[in-house]
C-alpha cells in the first residue's frame, strides 16, 4: 500500500497534534557532501577572503550579519593576548560550496585583533 501525500499529511497531524500551519513533504533525495577536514593556519586575508565570497552569495547581507558582536570582541581580545589555543576536537571553520557556514564569528574575530590563528577548517562539496 503506497501513502499519499494527504495520507503523510493526516497521519503528521494526527500524531503531532498539529492543528494549523503547512505540513512539508520532501519527496527528493537529500544532497550529498563530501568533506575534506585540516587544522590550518588562517590569518586576515583569507578570513577576508573567505567572508567577501560569503557576503557576495547574499544580495543584501540576509541571514550572513554577524550576530553577536560581544562574542567577536571577546574572541578578538583572547587572539591579541595570545590567549585563544587551538582544539584539534574544537568547532570548525565550515566552508560549504564556497561559502561560509560556521565559524563567522571567528573569522571576524581574526579581522578585528589582525592575528593568524589555527583552526579545522572543514570543507564540503557537493558530489554529482
Amino acid at each position: 500500500m503506497s501513502l499519499t501525500e494527504a495520507d503523510i499529511t493526516t497521519l503528521v497531524r494526527k500524531n503531532l497534534g498539529a492543528t494549523s500551519g503547512r505540513v512539508r513533504i520532501h519527496p527528493d533525495t537529500p544532497e550529498m557532501y563530501e568533506d575534506q577536514c585540516e587544522a590550518r593556519d588562517v590569518g586576515p586575508d583569507q578570513a577576508m577572503a573567505w567572508l567577501a565570497a560569503t557576503w557576495a552569495k547574499y544580495e543584501n547581507g540576509r541571514n550572513f550579519y554577524p550576530t553577536k558582536l560581544e562574542k567577536i570582541q571577546k574572541y578578538a581580545l583572547l587572539m591579541q593576548r595570545d590567549m585563544w589555543t587551538y582544539d584539534p576536537a574544537g568547532a570548525s571553520i565550515d566552508i560549504t560550496d564556497g561559502i561560509v557556514t560556521g565559524g563567522r564569528h571567528r573569522l571576524h574575530a581574526i579581522l578585528l585583533s589582525h592575528t593568524t590563528q589555527r583552526f579545522n577548517v572543514r570543507r564540503r562539496h557537493k558530489t554529482a
